[in-house]
């Protein structure tokens, strides 16, 4: 026998002892979309808020009982001061009749502290669970009605834990070392504990049932203290501020013209946590109302912003856009705020009136800027450039952009990276047709408010008053917190008898993205 033939067998023996005598792996079954990093963040939603800051908005009052909330004032009522009041849908409850409290003794949500506080908002809009108490093991799970446990936020996990030791901060079941521990191994996974959540302090729900003085507010002012409210009140998503152009043109001895085109940005894209929420409420205070009403030319500013285009309307708008907003290896173009390829991506517009000064956007919209037709510069609006033509002498370009940016791929990343429109129809300057445009627009955007029959005018809301501001604006941060599933690419199953063929079955993989590596789901 030759040396090499011997070789070969004495290798190939060797191999096969080692296989057939080492202990075997068994390997999770999801543990293909698993990783060995220790713990990573979860994408948050991106948020684009639209403000109308034409002149209309400064120029009416509303009426607003009571005045605007000042949480340094004690309002009487009905409601424990030593209790929290929460909400699963954005509607605060009411004291008298519901048992939907907790403890605010046992509240443990740091990040909400300022919001609850006394120069805070009232209410704070997040993901909670409650510390359970078992015979078999104390776990966290959702709120039910008393709550007599500990409540924890997401928004403190890693950061804060039960205030009394610095160093276990991050919450788990007691068969885990909870209700808080050092470390992040097995600790709490909040995709699968707990729910979404406002929670409201008494004071407020006070202030909400008191029939005080009333105080007359321009529509603009009103928009910026819910607006402001919201970002103290939120947590867990990334958000940017635009508004309308205000260029001013000629004057006369009758006043001046308006030469508005579309927006600029106010803000850039940002995660909204206890360090930004300054800064983003300044820039809600900025804004001033002048101009028209370009509806379908902002939103389509916004759109050249998600996808990382060119800028267009924003380079003459007054005011200018933040720098921040732009890429700065190419200022002419924006820097796209989708960085993940499962980023959900939502814009909320809102508007006191119809489109007025908004016909520049339909020739970008059904044509390009370049010439060329729409559908050939961005894919997918429409099936040529002589059909389904909007703007003009027909109708507003808004709900077929919107559509566009629902229907189609705004990002470069892997996967489909689309954009939900909501919008909001705010005070009683909105004519019928207006209406029939936000709620369609809504409709082709993709928003669903909600309910999954996407039919019904779910994803236009309607507010005449601050409360009901605050509450929309609520309602349309519980419903962004609670899209976030993921899917991942179906797979085909292998014939295991010949591997060359497929059988006839296709499996779709359903994930929930979590601050956790490991994202429960199901196939």
């Amino acid at each position: 026998m030759r040396t090499t033939s011997k070789k070969a067998i004495l290798f190939l023996a060797s191999a096969l002892y080692l296989i057939m005598s080492a202990t075997p792996l068994y390997a999770d079954d999801t543990e293909i979309f698993t990783g060995k990093a220790a713990g990573s963040t979860s994408a948050k939603p991106n948020v684009l808020f639209i403000v109308d800051t034409s002149g209309s908005m400064g120029y009416n009052y509303i009426d607003v009982p009571n005045g605007l909330y000042n949480a340094a004032t004690t309002y009487t009522g009905s409601c424990d001061p030593s209790r929290y009041y929460w909400s699963s849908d954005g509607t605060p409850p009411k004291c008298s009749s519901s048992n939907q409290y907790l403890k605010a003794s046992l509240f443990k949500c740091d990040d909400a502290s300022s919001a609850l506080g006394t120069s805070g908002s009232g209410y704070y809009i997040g993901r909670f669970a409650r510390y359970r108490t078992s015979t078999s093991g104390d776990y966290w799970t959702k709120l039910v009605d008393n709550t007599n446990e500990y409540v924890e936020c997401a928004a403190d996990y890693g950061v804060h834990g039960n205030g009394s030791n610095t160093s276990n901060l991050y919450p788990a079941d007691q068969n885990d070392g909870g209700p808080w521990k050092a470390n992040n191994t097995n600790a709490l996974d909040w995709a699968t504990a707990g729910d979404s959540y406002t929670i409201y302090t008494a004071n407020y729900i006070n202030y909400l049932n008191t029939n005080g003085s009333t105080v007359s507010l321009s529509r603009l002012t009103i928009v910026q203290d819910a607006l402001k409210n919201l970002i103290d009140s939120s947590s867990g998503i990334n958000a940017a501020l635009m508004r309308f152009d205000a260029r001013q043109g000629n004057c006369y001895w009758w006043g001046c013209q308006s030469i508005s085109k579309g927006g600029s940005f106010a803000q850039a894209m940002q995660d909204i946590n206890s360090s930004t929420r300054a800064g983003f409420k300044s820039s809600i205070d900025n804004l001033t109302s002048y101009g028209l009403t370009p509806l379908a030319e902002t939103l389509y500013e916004a759109m050249l912003y998600y996808r990382g285009e060119h800028v267009d309307f924003g380079k003459n708008a007054v005011p200018t856009n933040v720098s921040s907003v732009l890429d700065p290896k190419d200022t002419s173009r924006y820097k796209s705020p989708i960085k993940f390829q499962c980023s959900k991506n939502f814009v909320v517009l809102l508007t006191d009136g119809d489109p007025v000064g908004d016909s520049d956007a339909d020739k970008l919209i059904n044509h390009g800027n370049t010439g060329a037709p729409f559908n050939d510069q961005f894919p997918g609006l429409a099936p040529s450039a002589k059909t389904n033509i909007c703007g003009y002498s027909a109708d507003d370009c808004l709900a077929d952009l919107a559509g566009y940016m629902y229907n189609n791929d705004q990002s470069a990343l892997p996967e489909k990276q689309n954009i939900i429109t909501y919008t909001i129809g705010f005070a009683s300057g909105i004519s019928k047709s207006g209406q029939a445009l936000l709620i369609n627009t809504a409709k082709e955007g993709g928003s669903t408010g909600g309910n999954v029959d996407k039919n019904q005018n779910v994803g236009y809301y309607t507010a005449n008053s601050s409360n009901d501001l605050a509450k929309v604006f609520t309602s349309i941060i519980t419903d962004i917190s609670k899209i976030s599933t993921t899917f991942v690419s179906p797979a085909v199953s292998v014939n295991a008898f010949n591997r060359l063929t497929n059988r006839n079955d296709l499996y779709f993989a359903l994930f929930r993205p979590t601050i956790n590596y490991r994202w429960p789901g199901n196939l």
